[in-house]
């Protein structure tokens, strides 16, 4: 069992994991490591050692009944066949203690989607929607910025309608979004604030508010 202190290297633990955080002090978090088997920590557990927090997360190869739900809520979201682009039995899921669901999915240990709590959709990271620009086309849910803003973008910048270059017009407020530069490299992965349409037509406002941007992830380009 390894336990994370106060002076421990969270940091470099927490990379690994992107999107995983917690408000707790150091000192109230403990890391417990079942016996690894290969690459992948199957029993790989997050615990608060504070009695107080009544929280927990396990890292577990899914069901097939909880696979087809992956899958079928990225073609639902995504469409048909990204499914299966993004999710296969190599995955890892970490599910909420208090209610079973789904709330994480990773590969190789590192973070692809976050199941939103309140609508059950995917919130993408850089390598779910790298893996998803790689394997898929002409996604609906593919904002195009103008070239001179992507340092921008990758830096976390929100992304304006006056910069959108392009945008499918069905997308809709909400929605998560990839947005690209114009040659179609992934600068970052967000929400949508505008439908699609207005994003093209708008000349003012925020078009999409981005969650994360690839400057902010070693290797994601």
């Amino acid at each position: 069992m390894f336990t994370a202190g106060a002076d421990e290297h969270l940091g470099a633990f927490y990379s690994d994991f992107e999107g995983w955080t917690c408000n707790l002090p150091a000192t109230d978090i403990a890391i417990h490591f079942s016996p690894p088997s290969g690459p992948i920590w199957s029993g790989l557990q997050f615990k608060c050692s504070n009695q107080s927090h009544d929280w927990l997360r396990v890292m577990e190869r899914p069901t097939p009944s909880q696979l087809r739900k992956l899958v079928g809520v990225a073609n639902y979201q995504f469409g048909l066949g990204v499914g299966s682009a993004l999710f296969d039995r190599r995955i890892m899921i970490a599910c909420s203690r208090r209610t079973g669901r789904i709330r994480h999915v990773y590969r190789e240990g590192r973070l692809l989607a976050t199941l939103r709590p309140k609508d059950g959709y995917l919130a993408l990271t850089i390598l779910g929607a790298k893996i998803l620009l790689s394997r898929t086309e002409h996604l609906p849910n593919v904002v195009t910025v103008q070239d001179d803003v992507s340092e921008a973008i990758e830096s976390g910048g929100d992304v304006f309608a006056k910069h959108i270059a392009h945008a499918d017009a069905n997308l809709r407020p909400a929605e998560e979004v990839i947005v690209t530069d114009e040659q179609g490299h992934l600068l970052g992965v967000g929400t949508a604030v505008l439908s699609g349409a207005d994003m093209v037509h708008f000349k003012r406002g925020v078009a999409v508010k981005l969650r994360r941007g690839t400057a902010k992830v070693q290797g994601a380009k």
